[in-house]
């Protein structure tokens, strides 16, 4: 995807997502640029993940043909679905346990969290639990 570039704003704005989907026939017509997706997705790291979840997703929230953006940790299991409703509001939701399932009818696409981490190399999130109070702590 390094050489396909996302137009959000002709001749003003544009970025290299990590990953897109486009459904639109335009889009499929072009080689370099990519116009109206369905799907985008952006892989966090430290240096970017300020900008992905600021000014870019605002950004991108002008793209009409947008439904769902994925905002994907990359030092731990957690995946930041945003969705699209109806009312043109944004819906989060947060996806950390490995079962848990991200459904895109649209693209026909269903994944657990297990399956976006395999063969990444990346630990699941576990949280410790707090240590019980002793004697010594009363």
């Amino acid at each position: 995807m390094e050489s396909v570039r996302l137009a959000v704003e002709e001749n003003r704005y544009y970025t290299y997502p990590d990953v897109l989907v486009s459904c639109d026939p335009h889009d499929q017509r072009e080689s370099q640029q990519v116009y109206s997706p369905i799907l985008i997705v952006e892989v966090l790291s430290p240096s970017t993940s300020a900008y992905d979840r600021g000014l870019k997703f605002k950004q991108y929230q002008k793209l009409p043909s947008l439904k769902h953006y994925l905002m994907i940790a990359q030092n731990t299991w957690r995946v930041e679905w945003y969705c699209r409703n109806e009312a043109n509001q944004w819906v989060i939701t947060v996806l950390t346990e490995p079962e848990e399932v991200l459904v895109i009818a649209e693209l026909n696409l269903q994944l657990t969290v297990a399956e976006v981490y395999e063969k990444s190399g990346v630990a699941p999130l576990r949280v410790e639990p707090l240590p019980e109070a002793g004697p010594q702590d009363e």
